[in-house]
């Protein structure tokens, strides 16, 4: 949302520009906003999605060397005031989305998670070994939630590539790109 929401406001600040400058940094900003969603849809597909990003940061780099010299062109300090912070709001919002992407669990908190769900595992097993102290299925429960529970940390770890799936979060920017007419 907060993507989205840079990006609109960035789309709007672009009305400041002069009117000669406009086509073109739009024009950018249309094909950065397509490339920032080719990176999220290209996330199962590594090579694709590092050449997105390849993209995204060459299309960056263009939309604000247009949006630069159109506001050095226009001269009023109001506009380069108003667009050029809105352009960074854009441009930062990505790079950390792109940041939250490579954010993970740290390996200690994995393996322990991993060590839960094994001894929760060997103490179903063992408890199984004895039916007559009727624990088993208690144990057994207990070790099927364990393991459903670290699948699920482990699935919402990469959002875009398991059975929880966030994919209606670039929604909002979906809308805001389709809106770029």
């Amino acid at each position: 949302m907060e993507e989205a929401n840079a990006v609109g406001t960035a789309w709007l600040r672009l009305d400041l520009l002069p009117a000669e400058d406009q086509p073109a940094v739009r024009a950018a900003m249309r094909s950065y906003v397509d490339a920032r969603m080719r990176v999220h849809r290209a996330l199962r597909d590594v090579g694709a999605a590092l050449a997105a990003h390849r993209e995204v940061a060459v299309l960056q780099q263009q939309v604000w060397s247009l949006a630069r010299a159109a506001v050095e062109r226009d001269g009023r300090p109001n506009v380069a005031v108003l667009v050029v912070p809105a352009l960074n709001a854009m441009f930062d919002i990505g790079t950390s989305r792109v940041a939250a992407l490579r954010a993970h669990l740290p390996t200690p908190i994995l393996v322990l998670l991993f060590l839960a769900a094994i001894l929760a595992a060997v103490l179903a097993a063992s408890a199984c070994g004895r039916p007559e102290d009727g624990i088993g299925c208690t144990s057994s429960s207990f070790a099927g939630v364990t393991a459903l529970t670290a699948y699920v940390i482990l699935d919402l770890e990469y959002p875009s590539v398991g059975l929880i799936r966030l994919d209606d979060a670039d929604v909002r920017l979906i809308e805001v790109r389709d809106a770029m007419r």
